[in-house]
């Protein structure tokens, strides 16, 4: 595993300072991190921008399943990371002060995306993630995102083996060849990091439940599902909980 040191006189505009307390994997130098702790009780998905939604119950997860620059930009977490913006850091350390558990920040990937790009969006989804597990008391829960399948190395990469993940299906099985891609990378994620649980935000029904997350079951993971904003947007037959 690659080890990282700020160089004398190097002004750090890349967070670099960060890196040296994390461990990296794969061929793209991926941070390693992992949730292991029991996240079962989820019943609620908060999303970033909705601060009115923090305490909406008892075990309220925030989740960034959003368009990238209502939770990103020039005063997003990440360039206050690297930039080592006290300031707006303590900002988000009091945003986030007596948050339960928190799903880690899901950067938009793209098949139509240059991949040194996707690669990007990945890495500071992992640093961000590493950052909010040493600055916040919550349980951080890694988000996987992925497209084609070439993507899979740095897309699962840095993923502890065992560890509990978030997706969200949000607009990713509406049609024929996207669902193809979804269920193919879902198995591929399942195969390689072996979770225990998935956290699920998005459109499930009994009708289509088998098909999505029948094979992760089949290798005894729980799936949670919990209930969130888009509730109202749901059809008849939605499903919430732990299956």
């Amino acid at each position: 595993m690659a080890s990282y040191n700020v160089r004398n006189n190097f002004k750090d505009i890349f967070g670099v300072y960060l890196l040296e307390s994390l461990s990296f994997e794969g061929d793209y130098d991926i941070p390693v991190i992992g949730c292991f702790d029991d996240i079962s009780e989820i019943d609620y998905l908060a999303l970033y921008s909705d601060l009115q939604e923090y305490q909406k119950t008892k075990n309220t997860c925030v989740c960034f399943y959003q368009y990238d620059h209502v939770f990103d930009g020039v005063h997003g977490l990440y360039n206050s990371i690297i930039y080592k913006d006290e300031k707006r850091l303590n900002m988000f350390r009091e945003r986030f002060r007596n948050i339960k558990y928190i799903v880690g920040p899901d950067y938009s990937l793209f098949g139509d995306f240059p991949v040194a790009l996707q690669i990007f969006n990945v890495y500071r989804s992992r640093l961000c993630i590493a950052w909010l597990k040493a600055n916040t008391n919550a349980i951080v829960i890694p988000n996987i995102r992925w497209t084609f399948n070439f993507c899979y190395d740095f897309s699962f990469d840095g993923i502890m083996k065992g560890s509990n993940i978030a997706i969200s299906i949000l607009g990713q099985i509406k049609d024929k060849e996207n669902k193809k891609m979804f269920l193919d990378g879902l198995k591929e994620a399942v195969d390689r990091i072996e979770p225990k649980i998935i956290v699920v935000y998005g459109f499930v029904t009994k009708s289509n439940f088998d098909e999505i997350f029948g094979y992760a079951e089949s290798k005894g993971i729980k799936i949670i599902i919990p209930h969130s904003k888009i509730d109202m947007y749901k059809k008849e037959g939605a499903i919430y909980g732990t299956r």
